[in-house]
């Protein structure tokens, strides 16, 4: 499943991929944000491409188990920008109108 944004243009800030929640933290809470927008009808992320956690250009349920694999499997880091706020440079139509910890 996946929800698209809208907007033609996307408008891409600094960032940290997997803090989908802003509290600026990964934790479980962000993989429950990608899991209530998808499934529940939850808020759109300000920043969907904070909701990219495999930098693949879509929002899927694949991002929230990225999220908790890193958290409880000790799996891979996810995609930059990850550790610290910065832009994506991948090309896609993910945007990030507004991402609070990096301003």
């Amino acid at each position: 499943f996946e929800r698209r944004d809208p907007e033609n243009q996307p408008r891409i800030k600094p960032f940290r991929r997997g803090d989908v929640d802003q509290d600026g933290d990964g934790t479980i809470s962000d993989a429950q944000a990608i899991v209530s927008y998808l499934f529940q009808h939850g808020d759109t992320p300000a920043c969907r491409k904070s909701s990219d956690t495999n930098d693949n250009g879509e929002t899927t349920v694949t991002d929230a188990v990225e999220i908790l694999v890193y958290l409880f499997r000790g799996g891979d880091t996810l995609p930059g920008p990850f550790a610290q706020c910065g832009r994506d440079g991948t090309d896609d139509q993910l945007s990030c109108r507004l991402f609070v910890p990096c301003q």
